[in-house]
């Protein structure tokens, strides 16, 4: 399977081919034998269905690729989960921004929710697969994100190793 750039030079290829076949047999007919006139026409007809093709293919991998793309912002598109915010945290709304406030929140103590340290989990988790991120951070020069177990401590202080989760 062609790129798109690839697919959409093929395309540009073959439509100047046609073209120039096209000019050919329309402005030359009287330099070219029968033989050679259905041959410009069996040429003309082919690089027709070729280009069909192409404009085809080309079609169906710009829908792949907005379809991969719709996807993946469905997929990296994570939500805090408020029940888990150490409760100096404070979420927006949306759950897409988090902030460390100066005075804890008046939040239930769950066995969900962090209680020393300032984090929080997203709210969908995942078991494997390859994952990409954007993070914006701002107003902080000390910063952590990372990737932890649904089974990781959340009572007293957190040691961020694979071994504690």
């Amino acid at each position: 399977m062609f790129s798109s750039g690839c697919c959409k030079l093929a395309v540009v290829l073959v439509c100047v081919l046609l073209l120039a076949v096209t000019i050919a047999l329309r402005t030359t007919t009287l330099n070219f034998s029968r033989a050679e006139k259905a041959q410009l026409e069996e040429r003309n007809a082919n690089l027709t269905h070729d280009k069909s093709q192409l404009e085809a293919e080309l079609s169906a991998m710009t829908g792949e690729r907005d379809e991969l793309q719709r996807r993946l912002s469905e997929l990296v598109n994570v939500t805090l989960d408020p029940d888990t915010a150490q409760p100096k945290l404070i979420l927006s709304a949306d759950g897409k921004q988090v902030k460390q406030g100066d005075t804890p929140q008046n939040v239930p103590d769950t066995p969900k929710r962090f209680n020393q340290v300032g984090n929080v989990l997203g709210k969908e988790g995942f078991f494997s697969g390859k994952f990409y991120y954007e993070v914006g951070v701002k107003g902080k020069t000390v910063w952590v994100i990372g990737v932890a177990k649904e089974s990781i401590n959340r009572k007293g202080p957190i040691s961020t190793t694979p071994e504690y989760g």
